[in-house]
C-alpha cells in the first residue's frame, strides 16, 4: 500500500472517480457539488494498491488552519486501517503547510473515526449538503 500526494492528472482523476462512487452513488449526495473550485487549490492525498486508488482526501489552507475534506475509501477496503493511515499522512502534510489546526466537517457517523485519530468535536451539529455534520479539530501546535 502506498500513501502519497496525487502527482499526476491520472491519479487525481482516479481520486475524483472514487469520490463520485462514494459520495454520489453510495451516499446520494448531488453530483453537482462533488467537484468544486476548492479542488483547484487543494493538496490531494491518495492510498494506492498497485495502480488502483482505494482512498483519498483533500487538504487546503484556510487562514491559519488546514481544512480536510472529501475523504473517501473504496467500500471493498474499509475497516482495514486505510483511513487511519491517510489521516496520519494528512497530519504530516498539514504540518508542512503550516496550520494551527486541521479542521474537518465530519458526517455524524464518522465522528468516532475522527475522535480515534485525535480530533476533538467543536461546536454544534449542523446541516451540510443535506446531511448532519459536526466540526472536528486536531491541534497541530501540540505535535
Amino acid at each position: 500500500m502506498i500513501y502519497k500526494k496525487a502527482e499526476t492528472l491520472n491519479e487525481i482523476g482516479k481520486a475524483f472517480i472514487l469520490r463520485y462512487k462514494v459520495f454520489v452513488l453510495e451516499q446520494g449526495f448531488g453530483e453537482d457539488i462533488e467537484i468544486d473550485q476548492i479542488d483547484n487549490i487543494s493538496f490531494h492525498l491518495i492510498a494506492k494498491e498497485n495502480e488502483k486508488v482505494i482512498g483519498t482526501l483533500r487538504l487546503f489552507k484556510k487562514a491559519t488552519n488546514i481544512m480536510l475534506g472529501r475523504m473517501a475509501i473504496d467500500k471493498n477496503y474499509r475497516k482495514k486501517g486505510i483511513g487511519h493511515a491517510l489521516i496520519s499522512k494528512a497530519m504530516q502534510e498539514a504540518k508542512n503547510l503550516g496550520g494551527d489546526y486541521i479542521i474537518a466537517h465530519s458526517q455524524l457517523d464518522a465522528l468516532k473515526f475522527y475522535q480515534k485519530n485525535g480530533f476533538k468535536q467543536y461546536g454544534a451539529e449542523f446541516m451540510e449538503d443535506g446531511a448532519p455534520h459536526i466540526e472536528v479539530r486536531y491541534d497541530l501546535r501540540l505535535t
